[in-house]
């Protein structure tokens, strides 16, 4: 019987139980920290890491960014509020870490996040668009090209 498990799971299940699309996802992963947790009281160690939102060069960018050419933000809600993410290198080495550890659940992001309006201000002049009025609290976003 191995000594050791690791869970993944992501910083935005906890406290979210009211979007439908994501109570089946959410309870999926607090079974899974249950289930880590349930091993370390067997006497293993049961490691969680918690990722936040991932970024870097793939097809979530992407279309992060065709969204902000189209005038919009990819961060619906409120511009001020704190959108945790992680770079894949950084989730890279988080991973790593990991290993050396003991049993509990750790929270992986960066430590200085941003706020929505931020990473859509970032975004927007990657591809020279400029921020426009917020309509019902989006960030709305109007392409310059």
């Amino acid at each position: 019987m191995p000594n050791r498990v690791f869970v993944t799971g992501a910083t935005g299940v906890v406290g979210i139980r009211a979007i439908p699309l994501l109570v089946g996802y959410n309870r999926t992963v607090l079974d899974a920290e249950s289930s880590a947790a349930r091993f370390s009281a067997a006497g293993g160690t049961g490691t969680v890491l918690r990722f936040a939102g991932f970024y870097g060069p793939d097809a979530y960018l992407r279309d992060m960014l065709g969204v902000i050419k189209r005038g919009w933000s990819p961060l619906p809600g409120p511009g001020g509020a704190y959108w945790s993410s992680l770079s894949h290198e950084d989730a890279a080495t988080a991973v790593v870490a990991s290993i050396g550890v003991g049993a509990g659940i750790y929270n992986a992001c960066d430590d200085e996040p941003l706020t929505r309006r931020e990473w859509a201000e970032v975004l927007a002049e990657a591809v020279r668009a400029r921020r426009c009025a917020s309509p019902a609290g989006l960030l709305n976003l109007r392409s310059d090209s």
